[in-house]
């Protein structure tokens, strides 16, 4: 932008764009002590409903004042103090999240049902005497569970004609915390209910990234029916109770402690789940920049662009080509990096397994296998991640329970993908002055 006298800006073409430029010189204002839009003469276009609709709205929210008369405006801007405002109008605030949210609902594409049996048990078996009992058939809806009971829940899949080269992933429901194994090895986890996204429990679950008709997949999952401990509050929060509040009575009915749900594979879109990444990352990154900042304009003009680049209304193949694109068009974005005078971070897997807490320490045995196994393929996935356990009594656990998984586990550590670290046998609980 000139600064000279007569030096004028057209605010009808991409009005948008241009007036957050100005607003961030405005701001400057507050360093300089003096407007920076001297001599500005903005030829304007009232009829265009670009303008008329936003850019006056947003001079007039910043405290800019504008006289608009047909085609031609000439203002002096006069400096005041001005409350913050965000970067992003509220308008496409809106519409960027419209678009993540619908983004999401491309993620996953099931393409079948997993039929199960069952078996319940309060015994603790391995795979192996888990196979050898006798399973009924089971269909969702399924409901069953006492206190410290477990159900083995035993299903197939076997990948269909027309989806090769795939990635193929499950979305399990077994209404409760589960291990799961895949082919005879310890395979990962379906979460806890808590989870809010929905996501979450299907992007670790992958049984394969290349699918070829007629693979097959023997899926043995190990769910667990809980128990009840009274909380006082939420999250982690487990006491003090008092004895007259009522937390002391277990609110699900024993025996009926779990419900089977639907539980399908399918196909997961990877193209749309890093474009989703992507933006869903740049998006929150705006609600910790400066919002004068010239990295956050160029993020509010990526993201705006995301929205005109992806075309949600047309065939399968041509979105996922429009998702390709926008990728692309955000890379530079977040390959930015800071300075030279700002520190580096680096971010390294971790997971902190309360050995003995609110369940038994056979369950923590099945906490751990399930948490190590969803990271050994994780590290699979992503060559430049690493995982770190500060735990060694989790290494004797799995050593001892589920040995295909240690063995796995050592050749991870020399591999110098998985990091073996702590002073103590178990992570304490305590802060240790010294």
């Amino acid at each position: 932008l000139n600064r000279g006298c007569g030096s004028y800006v057209d605010l009808s073409r991409r009005g948008k764009t241009v007036f957050r430029r100005l607003f961030l010189l405005y701001r400057l204002k507050t360093e300089v002590k003096q407007s920076p839009f001297s001599g500005f003469v903005f030829f304007t276009d009232v009829d265009n409903p670009r303008f008329s609709r936003y850019n006056k709205n947003r001079l007039s929210e910043s405290g800019i004042p504008l006289g608009i008369r047909k085609h031609v405006s000439v203002t002096s801007i006069q400096y005041k103090e001005e409350k913050h405002m965000d970067i992003m109008h509220s308008e496409w605030k809106v519409r960027i999240q419209n678009w993540i949210d619908v983004l999401k609902k491309e993620l996953y594409q099931p393409i079948g049902e997993i039929e199960w049996t069952a078996h319940k048990t309060k015994e603790y078996l391995t795979p192996e005497e888990a196979l050898a009992a006798d399973f009924e058939p089971v269909a969702p809806g399924y409901t069953w569970g006492e206190t410290w009971e477990y159900c083995w829940f035993k299903g197939k899949v076997v990948i269909p004609k027309g989806v090769d080269g795939k990635r193929i992933v499950m979305d399990l429901n077994p209404g409760g915390e589960s291990t799961i194994f895949v082919n005879g090895e310890a395979f990962g986890t379906y979460r806890a209910d808590w989870i809010l996204t929905d996501h979450h429990y299907m992007v670790d679950n992958y049984l394969t990234r290349d699918a070829k008709a007629g693979d097959t997949y023997e899926i043995l999952m190990e769910t667990y029916a809980g128990h009840y401990f009274a909380t006082a509050g939420g999250g982690c929060y487990t006491g003090p109770v008092l004895p007259e509040g009522g937390q002391f009575v277990d609110p699900l009915k024993e025996g009926a402690r779990r419900k089977l749900g639907k539980c399908t594979y399918g196909i997961w879109n990877e193209d749309a789940y890093q474009l989703y990444m992507d933006v869903d990352t740049l998006f929150r990154l705006l609600d910790v920049l400066d919002d004068t900042s010239l990295r956050a304009s160029k993020i509010c003009d990526a993201l705006e662009q995301f929205t005109l680049i992806v075309d949600f209304e047309q065939d399968r193949a041509t979105r996922n080509a429009s998702y390709v694109k926008a990728r692309e068009a955000l890379r530079p974005y977040m390959q930015a990096t800071n300075g030279s005078t700002m520190p580096v971070f680096y971010a390294v897997g971790n997971a902190h397994l309360d050995l003995a807490w609110c369940w038994p320490l056979a369950e923590t045995y099945r906490k751990t296998a399930r948490t190590f196994a969803a990271q050994l393929r994780l590290l699979e996935e992503y060559p430049d991640y690493k995982f770190i356990v500060s735990q060694p009594a989790c290494y004797e656990m799995v050593r001892e329970h589920y040995p295909e998984l240690f063995e796995r586990i050592k050749q991870a550590a020399k591999d110098g993908r998985w990091i073996a670290d702590g002073a103590m046998w178990v992570e304490p609980d305590t802060n240790m002055a010294g």
